[in-house]
């Protein structure tokens, strides 16, 4: 497929700072004998030379996580770390039949960097690039995710290095990020050279069309994917619909579009591209644009799609590790209603439905329910819909009770009939 002028330029070369900074590290890892540490006088030398080093040595520029399966032997961590990194190897070993020979091409990793350190790290990519295919495609979407207290530079170079090309930021509703934090982990993914920059919310902030205008003085440097409802999220996090009615417009005008009702993208972002040419995928961690239906998902709590089945780890640390992934039925309910999984997926997507199509093709008729459920609110002179020609939209206020118009199809649509 060609580029267009809309996409999103190359991923830079590999052959940067960040790409300096983890081979140099290797260097030092694959070198050490067992048991060994680096004296504090060596450390300091070998920072010294790496602030002069231009990466002399020819070094592969394809994700180093394709390399490690034939390069870097095992190494032997801590006792007190060595539970969790075997807990990682046994969920990769676990989930790889089910991939066979396909490529990854979306993989997410929820990172406790509190208990894992940069050799532990890469001592699961190694088994990740033994038991799995890995792409070092520019479209392929490789997240890794960080706390929001978390801004070491030689964590976000490691995983650069190692092929990941979005970093996520996770902020908690207990502590919250400061304006200058929103700038920091801003320069930390521009300074790596991630394609793309997430914060994850584990609550919806009304204000947070403010708190972007007051960290940020260019909307430039806002974050390219802001999203709610983290899998983390313990507790109810509706907003009123008043809140997010002004939430949409205030995002709005910071120049952000909105996928479903959760997720907020850049004008320019490869997603809003695929959301005009009708070519969004949605899946249970989100949206892409290359059609993936299929995402492997590392780390407590993170979870794991295959079409629509899914497994979701256990996010406690203790039951991560002796408990396997929990896997959905081979049936689940939207699986026994495709036609209103057909309008929910197309409404999610894209805020609108083709009527003459659903006509045509599939004999559905959803202005009915529309018109039924619109006249039911308490202010019903406010549209849900606009009619255009053969396409119905739904207004910013629809798209406030997209939720409800959703359950209103999944509840009212007769189940496939049985063969």
């Amino acid at each position: 497929m060609t580029a267009t002028p809309n996409q999103h330029p190359k991923n830079p070369s590999l052959e940067c700072v960040s790409l300096s900074l983890v081979h140099n590290w290797l260097q030092q890892y694959l070198t050490l004998p067992e048991n060994s540490s680096i004296s504090a006088s060596q450390r300091a030398a070998n920072e010294e030379s790496l602030t002069q080093s231009t990466l002399q040595r020819v070094i592969n520029i394809k994700p180093l996580a394709l390399c490690l399966a034939n390069q870097l032997p095992p190494q032997p961590s801590s006792s007190a770390k060595r539970t969790l990194v075997d807990g990682y190897i046994r969920e990769l070993q676990t989930k790889a039949p089910e991939y066979r020979h396909r490529q990854v091409t979306a993989l997410h990793w929820h990172n406790p960097l509190a208990d894992m350190d940069k050799a532990d790290i890469t001592e699961v990519m190694y088994h990740l690039g033994r038991a799995y295919r890995l792409s070092d495609h520019q479209q392929a979407e490789y997240c890794v995710r960080l706390h929001n207290d978390t801004q070491r530079e030689d964590i976000a170079a490691l995983f650069k290095g190692l092929g990941f090309n979005r970093l996520e930021v996770l902020e908690s509703s207990q502590s919250p990020t400061t304006a200058q934090g929103l700038r920091d982990l801003r320069a930390l993914a521009d300074d790596y050279q991630y394609q793309q920059f997430q914060l994850t919310l584990e609550e919806p902030c009304p204000s947070l069309h403010t708190r972007l205008q007051q960290a940020f003085k260019s909307t430039d440097k806002m974050p390219d994917l802001i999203k709610f409802h983290s899998l983390e999220a313990r507790r109810p996090t509706r907003l009123r619909a008043t809140e997010f009615y002004q939430l949409l417009q205030g995002m709005r005008t910071q120049g952000y579009r909105i996928l479903g009702n959760d997720c907020f993208v850049k004008a320019q972002h490869e997603l809003a591209y695929a959301q005009n040419q009708q070519r969004l995928c949605q899946t249970w961690l989100g949206y892409n644009a290359v059609n993936v239906s299929s995402v492997l998902g590392l780390g407590p709590g993170n979870i794991s799609q295959e079409g629509w089945h899914y497994g979701r780890n256990p996010s406690a640390f203790e039951h991560y590790l002796n408990t396997p992934a929990r896997r959905r039925p081979n049936k689940p309910a939207m699986g026994l209603k495709p036609h209103a999984t057909l309008i929910i997926g197309t409404l999610l997507c894209y805020h609108r439905l083709d009527l003459k199509y659903l006509a045509d093709r599939y004999d559905l008729h959803p202005l009915i329910l529309l018109h039924t459920y619109q006249h039911h609110l308490t202010q019903p002179l406010l549209q849900l819909f606009d009619i255009d020609e053969q396409y119905c939209q739904l207004t910013l206020l629809g798209v406030t009770y997209l939720e409800e118009i959703c359950r209103l199809f999944m509840c009212h649509t007769p189940r496939a009939t049985e063969q």
